[in-house]
């Protein structure tokens, strides 16, 4: 087995991982949003390995993409049922949120920060999604 399928079953791995300790509502997507900032500071490998396929511009490993499908699928009943705002194609919508617990998360790991710090960041993660949803 190659390195890059290696990387590819791994980040498939974390994704079975993910989709087990963090349960997707679509009633509450910011909660989710900072579920998914706590997971990805604890799994760096998560956003490493992403990031790595997303440079390399390779599909989503098959396990990823049916979860990312059901996900869009959850997001589109949610806005047909008025649940969700409709501004954004369910994908977009799933994306934006996702980035938000990325680029959050990032932030705490890469620096030396105390855990108010981290508190304040999740707290900003699912703000903005909430934002977002408005």
């Amino acid at each position: 087995m190659s390195l890059q399928e290696k990387l590819l079953v791994e980040l498939d791995d974390l994704v079975m991982k993910m989709v087990d300790e963090i349960p997707f509502d679509t009633n509450d997507l910011p909660e989710f949003a900072g579920r998914l900032f706590d997971f990805c500071r604890e799994n760096p490998k998560f956003l490493q390995i992403d990031s790595w396929r997303r440079h390399q511009n390779l599909e989503c490993p098959p396990f990823m993409k049916k979860v990312l499908e059901e996900i869009c699928y959850e997001i589109q009943f949610a806005q047909e049922d008025g649940i969700l705002p409709i501004r954004f194609a369910p994908a977009q919508l799933f994306s934006l949120i996702t980035k938000f617990a990325a680029v959050g998360s990032y932030h705490v790991m890469h620096e030396d920060v105390s855990d108010l710090s981290i508190a304040k960041s999740r707290k900003l993660v699912c703000n903005s999604v909430a934002l977002l949803l408005r």
